[in-house]
Formats: C-alpha cells, structure tokens, sequence
C-alpha cells in the first residue's frame, strides 16, 4: 500500500496544482488530480495585455502545464507533439472556482469526472458563457482544431463534463479511495476542504480557507470533523503565514469602514466600488453601504448574470441580494445543462420547400406520371408538414421559455439595484439617435436579456428596455443617486462616459499588490484617481487565513505530517508552527516540478528529474517517507 504525491506548482508560488496516487492492498491504482490554476507569476514572464496563450504547445512551452500524459485533450497532446495514451486519471477535484485553482481546466480529458460543490458548478458555468477568454471550455467541451466543414457539423455539440456536485456529510467513492467535503469560508462561492481516505490514512486538503469571512461556522466544522477522523497527512495553503492580523481583518470590518467612508462623501458626487464580482461579501458589503447612504447601488452585466445563474439554480443564500427568494420556474424550464438561456436557443426554419401539386394538364397528358407525380408530391407535403411542425413546435417552447426568463429577470433584483449597460462601440447610449436594435447588436447575446425585452405594440413585437437598466448618461445626470459598482479595474476608461465630479470617491476592496505586474495594475489605477481627482480608499479583508490563524489550525487538528503549499514561503511554516506547539513532521516541496517534467532532450527524452512523496505504512502502523525522484 502507498500514497504517491507529485506538486506540480504551488510549491512557491499562490496558485494549486498537484496529484496523488493511491495503490491500495488489492494493488487497485487511483488517480486525482487536485487544481489546474493559472501561475500568474509565470504567466506574467510571457505574457501581457492582449498577448495570451494560443495553445497547449505554448502552455508546456512556457511551463504553466507539465507535459503529462493521459490527462492533456488528446487533440492538444497531437499539437504539443506528445503521443496520446489511455486517460490515467479517475477523477479532477477542484476545491473553489478562481482561476489560480481551476483557470487551465480546459486542458482536460473530457472523459475525467470533475468534482466540485454545485455552488462553484454555476459559478463557473456563469464564467464560461459571459467570460473572453481565448480558453473558456470549464464545464463543457467541444472540439477544438476541426475543418472549417466540421465546424459547421459540431456547432452544437458542446457537451457537458462528467460532473459530480460534492455535498457536506456524503461520501464518494473513487475507485480505491473515499472523498468526503466540508464547506470553507473563501472569497469566492463553492470552496470546500476535502478529507481523502486513503491506503495509507486519512489526508486532509484544506483549500483556501479563512476564519475571519461571513461564514464563521465553516472553520470550526473543519476542525471539528477532523479531529472525529484523525487526519494523518495535511495538505494546507499558506497564502498568508507571513501576516499577523491587520486592523481590519473581519468582513463586517470592511462593511463599517465602505459605510463609513462613504457618510463622509459628499451627497451630489458620484460614489464607486470596485471588487473581485465573484466575491459575494464584498458584493453585499457595497449593497449594505448603499442602503445607509440612500443611494441605488448599479451592477455589471457580468455580476447580474452570475446572480441570475444563481437564483435560478437557487443557492440563494450566495447573497443578500437573492437571500430568501425562490425562483418560481424549475430550471429546466430556464436553462439548460450548461447553464446557457433555452430562450437565446437557435431555431432553424426548415430548408424544405413547399411541394406544388401536380397540374390537371398534366393528369390529361399522362395519367401515369401524374399519379406518380401525385404520389411524389403526397409524401413531399408529409414531410414538409413534419418538418414546420417540429420547428413550430420548438420555436413554441423557446418562446414559452423567453416569457418565463423575462419575468424572472425583472423579479429576481430589489429595486434598488440597477443594472449598468456599459458603453460599447459606437452607439454610446440608448436614445433616440439609434434603433434599439442597431443598440444591441454592440452586446453578446446573454448580455440582450438582460437589456431588454419583447412586447406587443398593437400587435407587433418591439424591444423595450427594462426599466432597471442605467447608462453611463443617466449616473452622469444623477450622480448623487448612486453607489456605481459597474466598472472594474480593467475597464476605467469608463470614467470618461461618467464623468464624475472632482471629490467623488472611489472605494476599492481587493487586495494589495503582491507581484510586478500587479504594481503595474495599481499604479494605472491611481492614474485615473489623480485624472479626476477622486478621493480613494482601499478597504479589504483577505480570503486567506492569517499566520497565527493557520498555526492554530495545525495544532487543533494535530496531523501526523504536514504538507505546505499555495504559498510563497514554505520555509516559515517550521519556525511558526512549532513556536505554537505543533510536535509533528512538516514536509516543504523544493521546488516547481512543471519546469522538470517539461525539460526533454533533442529526442524529446525526458531530462527532469521529478520529486514524489511516498507514503507507506510500516509494522507499526508508522506513516514513513520517501522521497522519490525519477524521469517521468
């Protein structure tokens, strides 16, 4: 019996990648891969703005993937140069949905199941259909490198993984081992420890994990659940071992403090927020804050569609903003398995033509050839009526299900949330300069929905805005009105549409820089403060616990081994921990095994050597180590 454990990165970098394979007694073999995040460090040394990786080849190339084989889309293996083997894997566990944790899940065999709470599910299904990237395939997955022919032919033939929703107090099993979750409190919806029963014990991955967020209740069920099992090896993030805990450390800081600052603004001037739109926490902080201020808080397009995913698949306790509400359709009548519209569903009207029937000059002509003609034009009409009926029938239930998706989405907001259409190419704003329809077209098709819908105008179906949507003109006009939640880092050149008046405030809730490139970010950002000589404040709690916070951690559950990563300073762990009285092993990676696994000679050998941690149990029921290093 052993337990094999390879860290791809992670090791000293904040991003999550690694494997394990279990051999039990029976010699049964299981293999999961846990995280396939994006090393923005890395990522940074190659590319910029537009500059993005337009392939696999360019992922192992600039080692952000390690060329392994059984996992990689085998069309991607075919154009990285690596010959296709069997899948290898049994199963993906993803702990929550950013991107330094699941962000080159593209990459993926579609044949390994995905693992994941149902809250990060909708969360990256939200992502996949609203996001731009060049590699968006999270849930689903449709071919990629075809003939211009076969495209047409696989247009809709986006499929959707095998998906396994992971539930708190259930068990799975994955052939040789059992995974069972406890929901984390994280920045983000859907992030969830796991506990692995093992050939060789218990191991426990913590995720991104905090004590300080909305869900208090999250840590102490960790602990406590953990300690009921006994945990033999930890795998733990340290994001933050380094930190002590700052000023404001708690959520409900944060929100005194966005609450307070914006008191103080003045009541004529334009207050913003700007935060990560898939921290809901900060989402409702922003909200209370309008609330107290007596100001409409606005949203993104992005933001509404991922409540609206949300509301629909009712994981309503996401948000105060849907907390309590139930959606009155079931979501098979709204969406379908991807989470796309049923509404924005293609008919196609049928290409047969009507048949004409055969003329009373030819039945005089020639009796035969019009019965024959006849007999043509009857199994013509059968066929052309089969085919418009079908349509009929489908356009029937897209427009059952466009009516129902209108009442939800003018029903699932408060009324003091407006939705910002955020200004596209020419046509600026919707007045009466332009069509409503030439409008439109400036938007995504997910993006319509939420814009407008169809009436009747005595008897002729018209676009109508809804009524909770705002342009950049209407917050310009009344910018006393509002707490502007729209615009993000990446899209200030909004500012120049809202023209905010000189003193307005800018409240900023994400974290400090901890990289170049994010320096870089910042410093733009300050550039458009100092434009419009706004007032700016940053307020943010972390995601990720605290130094003293992890080592309580270790000491409460008191595991065997400990195994750090996702952090950047592995080497403290030692010192901390055992300064709070932690007696066990602490295991430290060396170094980032994608850079040795991609090293190949000039025969595309394998040169790197890779480290593995080996776990076996001795007479004495002893977990010992190994450290095994071997080309791969």
């Amino acid at each position: 019996m052993s337990l094999e454990l390879t860290f791809w990165t992670g090791v000293d970098r904040i991003c999550q990648m690694w494997e394990f394979t279990d051999t039990n007694n029976k010699k049964e073999r299981t293999k999961v891969m846990i995280g396939m995040g994006i090393d923005y460090q890395q990522y940074g040394m190659f590319y910029r703005g537009f500059s993005e990786p337009q392939n696999c080849t360019d992922l192992i190339c600039t080692d952000l993937i390690p060329k392994i084989k059984g996992f990689i889309r085998k069309e991607m293996e075919t154009t990285a140069g690596i010959n296709p083997i069997p899948t290898q894997y049994d199963a993906f566990f993803g702990d929550h949905p950013h991107f330094d944790h699941v962000g080159l899940l593209h990459i993926m065999r579609q044949d390994i199941p995905l693992y994941m709470a149902p809250e990060a599910i909708t969360m990256l299904k939200s992502l996949e259909i609203t996001g731009t990237r060049r590699f968006n395939d999270f849930v689903t997955f449709k071919p990629m490198y075809l003939s211009s022919e076969d495209k047409k032919e696989t247009e809709n033939q986006r499929k959707v993984r095998p998906i396994v929703e992971t539930f708190e107090n259930e068990e799975y099993k994955i052939k040789g081992v059992s995974l069972e979750v406890i929901a984390n409190d994280h920045s983000i919806q859907g992030a969830q420890a796991s506990i692995w029963k093992t050939s060789v014990g218990n191991m426990l991955f913590t995720g991104d994990i905090r004590d300080h967020g909305v869900k208090q209740d999250c840590w102490k069920n960790l602990i406590n659940r953990s300690k009921e099992v006994g945990i033999d090896i930890m795998i733990m993030e340290g994001t933050n071992i380094l930190e002590k805990y700052p000023k404001v450390r708690k959520s409900k800081g944060v929100m005194q403090k966005m609450i307070q600052y914006a008191k103080k603004a003045d009541k004529d001037k334009l207050i913003m927020g700007i935060y990560p739109i898939k921290d809901y926490a900060d989402l409702d902080n922003f909200y209370i804050t309008a609330k107290n201020t007596n100001r409409d808080m606005t949203i993104s397009l992005k933001q509404a569609h991922s409540l609206l995913l949300n509301y629909i698949k009712n994981h309503t306790n996401e948000s105060k903003l849907i907390k309590g509400k139930k959606c009155k359709y079931s979501e098979s009548e709204l969406i379908d398995e991807t989470g796309r519209f049923l509404a924005d569903e293609k008919v196609v009207k049928p290409k047969v033509k009507k048949p004409k029937l055969p003329t009373k000059k030819l039945q005089k002509e020639d009796e035969s050839a019009y019965n024959e003609a006849l007999e043509e034009y009857e199994n013509d009409l059968v066929e052309y009526d089969t085919a418009y009926k079908e349509y009929e029938e489908k356009q029937l239930v897209i427009d059952e299900a466009t009516r129902k998706l209108d009442e939800v989405i003018d029903e699932f907001l408060p009324k003091d949330i407006k939705i910002y259409a955020q200004a596209k190419g020419e046509h600026k704003i919707l007045d009466s300069k332009f069509a409503i329809e030439d409008w439109l077209k400036e938007y995504f098709i997910w993006e319509r929905r939420f814009l407008v819908k169809k009436a009747i105008d005595k008897g002729i179906p018209k676009y109508v805005k809804r009524i909770n949507v705002i342009h950049a003109l209407d917050i310009k006009t009344h910018q006393g009105a509002y707490l502007h939640c729209g615009t993000d880092d990446y899209d200030l050149k909004q500012l120049n549409m809202l023209k905010p008046k000189e003193g307005s405030l800018l409240i900023r809730s994400k974290t400090d820089p901890f990289c170049e490139d994010m320096e870089l970010d910042l410093q733009v950002i300050m550039n458009w403060v100092d434009r419009y000589k706004l007032n700016y404040e940053l307020v943010h709690v972390s995601g990720h616990a605290y130094g003293p916070s992890l080592a309580k951690l270790v000491t409460e559950i008191n595991p065997k081994i400990v195994i750090p990563t996702h952090t950047q300073h592995a080497e403290a762990f030692e010192g901390i921990l055992r300064n709070f009285g932690y007696e066990g092993r602490i295991i430290c990676p060396t170094k980032n095994m994608i850079e040795e696994c991609n090293k190949r000679d000039e025969n595309d050998k394998p040169t790197g050597t890779i480290e593995s941690f080996v776990f076996e149990k001795d007479e004495s029921n002893v977990i010992v180590k190994m450290v095994e290093k071997k080309s791969r």
